[in-house]
């Protein structure tokens, strides 16, 4: 009789397992997006930030306009 691979394992395979590690797994990506979103990528999230970019190439524009002979 020939013994498997999965039989000589000796840490097991249980459903109880895959689903603790899917579960940590799930957690760890989402308190990393969480991280990224206040952090890294607020600016990007921003209207505030979005609205001062606007200004800003609107100001820049208006710039070049009064200086136009």
């Amino acid at each position: 009789m020939k013994k498997t691979w999965l039989r000589n394992q000796p840490w097991g395979f249980t459903y109880a397992k895959v689903m603790v590690i899917t579960a940590s797994l799930f957690l760890i990506l989402f308190a990393f997006s969480l991280f990224l979103s206040k952090t890294l990528l607020a600016k990007w999230f921003d209207p505030k930030h979005a609205q001062m970019e606007a200004n800003k190439k609107l100001y820049e524009l208006a710039l070049k306009v009064d200086s136009l002979p």
